[in-house]
């Protein structure tokens, strides 16, 4: 499996965030999106790692689809199992979703099920709740240091990404509204980005024949192809540098998750994680670095 080198720039970004032995621990393990295609697990993937005064569970899952009966039982006796020989105020509990989970205030504790069950009985039993992530600014921010892209080319990224997500919730009057305030956070952050500087970028930087239709003024989205928006925005495709770019956001993504979760296990704390299996697989070689040490 080709593994990914960071560059002086990136370097630097881990460095001064995270410090040297986070860094270091980080260094040219986690693949590239792009290369996900060959890696081989089942799901869902479990990691167990421990050493004599910690343990580490990062359970795996298919978010494409919603969880089987066995797999809920499976995450929820090995949490139940870990909080029961555990010293709560040295445990933690990291999810992916944790604002959609703890946004959800449906369902009696009984009715819970999965990762909405397993953050009930952490926060009643005073356990520390987390999300690894980090802010996409910091993200974009990290890639941009790395010289390899322009601002107007990230932009360009970050705004198909975001209206594939923003279609896939359906076509309304709050999906136009979405849009209307990501353009206005780009042109913000970005200077002077547009749709015609988004057409002009998409059509130097992916082979996809994509273009964000416009009318009067306003993005016409009952006409964009999703389809071809998913593959010209997506880390696991190569249709151009669009793509490129999605992988670069993407690998950065990785190396956060990957160093918050170590932030964790270098307190000495033990750690159960519920993330995307994919996240789980790449990241696995950096733990069993830390856990070999």
């Amino acid at each position: 499996m080709a593994q990914h080198k960071e560059n002086n720039a990136l370097q630097t970004v881990l460095n001064d965030r995270f410090g040297e032995e986070i860094s270091r621990l980080l260094q040219g393990v986690i693949p590239l999106s792009k290369h996900f295609d060959k890696l081989k697990y089942e799901i869902p993937y479990i990691l167990q790692l421990k050493s004599d005064k910690q343990k580490f569970i990062y359970f795996g899952m298919d978010h494409s689809k919603e969880p089987s009966l066995e797999e809920l039982n499976m995450m929820e006796n090995l949490f139940e199992e870990f909080i029961s020989n555990s010293n709560k105020n040295g445990s933690v509990l990291a999810l992916e979703f944790l604002k959609k989970y703890e946004a959800d205030k449906t369902g009696e504790d009984k009715e819970m099920r999965g990762q909405k069950k397993i953050l009930n009985l952490a926060k009643n039993s005073g356990m520390e709740v987390i999300c690894p992530e980090m802010h996409g600014d910091d993200i974009s921010s990290a890639v941009l240091k790395s010289k390899k892209f322009t601002p107007v080319q990230v932009a360009s990224w970050i705004f198909i990404n975001s209206l594939w997500g923003i279609l896939l919730a359906g076509i309304s009057k709050d999906a136009i509204q979405k849009v209307e305030a990501l353009l206005s956070q780009l042109k913000e952050d970005f200077d002077i980005i547009s749709i015609d500087e988004i057409n002009q970028e998409l059509s130097r930087s992916t082979d996809l024949n994509i273009r964000i239709p416009m009318k009067a003024g306003q993005i016409e989205l009952e006409d964009i192809n999703k389809e071809i928006l998913r593959k010209a925005q997506s880390p696991f495709q190569n249709h151009g540098r669009m793509n490129e770019i999605g992988v670069e956001m993407n690998y950065v993504r990785e190396l956060f998750i990957t160093a918050n979760i170590l932030k964790v296990l270098l307190e000495g704390k033990n750690l159960f994680a519920v993330y995307g299996a994919n996240h789980v697989v790449s990241q696995e070689p950096v733990f069993r670095r830390y856990f070999s040490k």
